[in-house]
């Protein structure tokens, strides 16, 4: 799992990076030959994989990074996975901050099991409490409760209504049971 440091890291290079959307995109460079690039703006020159090759009008301005530039020769690595690394780089821009967005979801949703297992960690103690209680004090089940219509401690956990269950443990942690 990355530290915060490192999530800190990502988001400050995404933040730094060239605003998106980015498209990969096709074209040819000045021999004619295959040229792949990353672009800020999506034009008629996008790389599709069925359109093959689009004559020069480039706007180089908004070109982020080439994959491709056979001549001159500036990016024609032994991988051959051009078209692919376009894509990835280009899609990357929309989808490294849309991965970080869906981590913090995950990490407060995580807080929140932790929170609620939290929870259940202390009613578990609570009800081990109660039932330790009775063990020892039997004579409690027999106990009237006036602010539970005079049921008795034995009749409320019979119902098994949580709301009042809780208020007899909450009675019986008051010392009820002593």
């Amino acid at each position: 799992m990355l530290s915060n440091d490192e999530l800190e890291a990502i988001r400050v290079r995404a933040g730094k990076a060239t605003p998106g959307p980015w498209y990969a995109a096709l074209t040819d460079d000045d021999l004619c030959m295959n040229a792949c690039y990353v672009t800020t703006k999506r034009s008629r020159f996008e790389h599709d994989n069925r359109l093959g090759m689009s004559p020069g009008g480039v706007d180089h301005e908004s070109v982020v990074c080439i994959t491709l530039l056979q001549h001159p020769r500036l990016a024609c690595h032994k991988a051959e996975c051009w078209d692919e690394d376009a894509d990835f780089i280009a899609n990357a821009r929309q989808d490294v901050p849309a991965l970080l967005k869906s981590l913090d979801e995950l990490q407060l949703y995580n807080e929140e099991l932790n929170s609620l297992a939290g929870l259940q960690d202390m009613r578990i103690d609570r009800l081990e409490y109660l039932l330790t209680t009775i063990a020892r004090h039997p004579s409690l089940l027999n106990v009237k409760m006036p602010l539970l219509e005079n049921q008795t401690v034995s009749q409320i956990l019979q119902s098994g209504d949580t709301d009042d269950i809780t208020s007899v443990m909450h009675f019986i942690e008051n010392g009820a049971g002593e």
